[in-house]
């Protein structure tokens, strides 16, 4: 695992840690209040659902309850990462705390809608991307 921390993490508010494999990296940002955005790159699989979990375990054991997954990076979830995102929700929530998924792309939030976990999951769904507006033309 590759760890920086530009402003360290003693009190301030943009430590970031980073951990990756060949085809997926975590993102940590912490900041006050026992709170960390994740931004996930690349595929949840099988082969890197450990890392994620590994990941978000080590911050929740150090005292993190708000935890926000940034999807708006992840190509690829399998059933793997689904299990690894639903056993965070579970051990976030059974120590009182919340996970939220944001910016999901329309792949993930339609694997989350066919399993029904976006009943489940806070979800929060990544923009629209703006169509092009029509060059106005006189003739």
């Amino acid at each position: 695992m590759t760890s920086t921390s530009p402003s360290g993490y003693r009190g301030h508010p943009s430590a970031i840690e980073v951990a990756r494999t060949q085809d997926f990296e975590v993102r940590v940002h912490l900041t006050h209040g026992g709170r960390a955005t994740v931004k996930l790159r690349g595929e949840l699989d099988l082969c890197s659902a450990d890392l994620f979990e590994a990941v978000l375990n080590h911050h929740i054991a150090s005292g993190r309850r708000h935890i926000r997954l940034d999807m708006s990076g992840v190509t690829f979830v399998d059933c793997a990462g689904l299990g690894a995102i639903v056993d965070a929700h579970n051990t976030v929530v059974a120590n009182y705390g919340r996970l939220e998924l944001i910016r999901v792309g329309p792949r993930t939030a339609r694997l989350l809608e066919i399993t029904e976990l976006d009943a489940t999951l806070h979800v929060e769904p990544a923009p629209p991307i703006a169509e092009p507006t029509p060059l106005a033309t006189s003739f």
